[in-house]
């Protein structure tokens, strides 16, 4: 039998308090990273004062794991899809049903591996994602050049010609490997892509962290 321990986080803009299921024993996507919780409180910071309005919003969220992050996006009103490998959804189902009833906008699981063709998330160029989530996705060497893909292609789209904005959170670590994975990255990415850093006093006060950043990533064509 599956054991499961949970952690509570309440958002500011609605008073709802989401309950998160997380596995005893598992790889990485088992537990809510810290890095998710400050890119969920920022987002939820930003829906409060009206910089990032959440309602309505077509959400996706990459290496969701438990869910925590595309939860908090569906609970302030936006239409999240959460996507991970195959054997992270059941985890995030079951943290979906455990909060459907909290949510004000609406969630849904895919599996999505990284580099793989758009066509299972986005359909056509009218129905992009007005905003993609990830939280401490820059962690393996190995997948590195799938994650900056997807990242690329999904930059490429639009909603009703609303360029798409990547929000992308990591927590520093003192591997060299992982410091240099996270240079080689963002190296590669302005490439591409517009890159900006969220000022700290952008996240939700109590959800600060100088370990933890948050990036804005859109593409640089308009």
């Amino acid at each position: 039998m599956e054991k499961y321990f949970s952690r509570e986080f309440q958002l500011t803009s609605n008073d709802v308090n989401l309950e998160i299921l997380q596995h005893t024993v598992g790889d990485v996507g088992c537990v809510v990273w810290d890095a998710a919780l400050v890119l969920g409180a920022y987002l939820d910071h930003m829906n409060q004062t009206g910089h990032i309005p959440v309602k309505s919003r077509r959400i996706l969220e990459l290496g969701s794991g438990t869910g925590f992050v595309g939860l908090v996006a569906a609970a302030l009103g936006g239409d999240c899809v959460m996507t991970d490998l195959p054997e992270m959804v059941p985890l995030i189902k079951r943290n979906l049903l455990k909060n459907t009833l909290l949510l004000q906008g609406a969630g849904s699981v895919k599996a999505f591996e990284w580099g793989s063709d758009m066509s299972g998330l986005v359909s056509d160029t009218d129905k992009g994602f007005d905003i993609v989530l990830a939280a401490d996705c820059i962690y393996y060497k190995e997948s590195l050049d799938a994650f900056i893909k997807t990242i690329e292609d999904l930059s490429s789209h639009s909603n009703k010609g609303i360029k798409t904005e990547i929000f992308i959170s990591y927590e520093d670590r003192e591997s060299e490997g992982k410091k240099t994975l996270i240079d080689d990255f963002f190296k590669r990415i302005k490439k591409t892509c517009c890159v900006s850093k969220v000022p700290y006093e952008y996240y939700r006060e109590d959800f600060r962290c100088e370990d933890i950043h948050i990036f804005r990533i859109s593409s640089l064509k308009m």
